[in-house]
């Protein structure tokens, strides 16, 4: 797992210090240092809450549209296509068990926009960076954020995570009102926002 760097330690550090004074007043210790190390250990514990919760959101997102992919090549397909032949189709290796070729066919039948292809193919791209990854990362990474900034949506005063989650709020909107995604979406979105922001309250003076 990649380490924080010491700008992250040293950000979460400033909001531990600035906004959780009950924190540090609980620890009921007067050595600097000490302090110092459970700021810290805070800090990565911390920082790796919201790294493991963006990913998760991350290959959640991608599968809710893959499973939309699929729903919508079915609607086009035969009525009395038998089980057998759908999951060969769908499952596995089969043609059209990638994420790649739901999104091509999709749009070939124009059955979904350009637009839509291409943001399907971003989130494609940001899910394999994170499947792949030997590292735990963030969507702001270098390598992550290259590809937020091809998604339609992309403003770079929103964080990432927000603009990924409503890029593919908006694609299962136009095309699954019903889909659990939808359902969940505000909950996830939410959970994310107290993990990642600095709580509004603060002491009384």
């Amino acid at each position: 797992m990649k380490k924080p760097s010491p700008d992250d330690i040293k950000k979460m550090l400033a909001y531990i210090k600035e906004s959780n004074d009950e924190f540090m007043e609980s620890l009921n210790e007067t050595d600097p240092q000490k302090i110092q190390d459970a700021a810290e250990a805070m800090a990565n514990f911390l920082i790796t809450q919201v790294m493991s919760a963006e990913a998760s959101f991350v290959l959640l997102t991608a599968t809710s549209i893959e499973q939309v992919l699929r729903d919508l090549l079915i609607s086009k397909m035969r009525k009395d296509l038998s089980n057998n032949i759908r999951s060969s189709l769908f499952d596995g290796y089969g043609p059209l068990g990638s994420f790649s070729a739901r999104i091509d066919l999709a749009f070939a039948l124009d059955i979904i926009t350009d637009n839509e292809r291409s943001n399907c193919r971003v989130i494609k791209d940001i899910r394999n960076d994170f499947a792949h990854s030997t590292e735990m990362k963030p969507l702001n990474d270098p390598g992550v954020l290259k590809h937020v900034r091809k998604l339609k949506n992309y403003r770079a005063d929103v964080e990432p995570i927000f603009v990924v989650l409503a890029c593919a709020s908006d694609f299962i909107m136009a095309h699954n009102r019903k889909h659990p995604f939808l359902k969940n979406i505000h909950a996830t979105l939410n959970a994310w926002a107290s993990l990642k922001q600095r709580p509004s309250h603060g002491k009384s003076r």
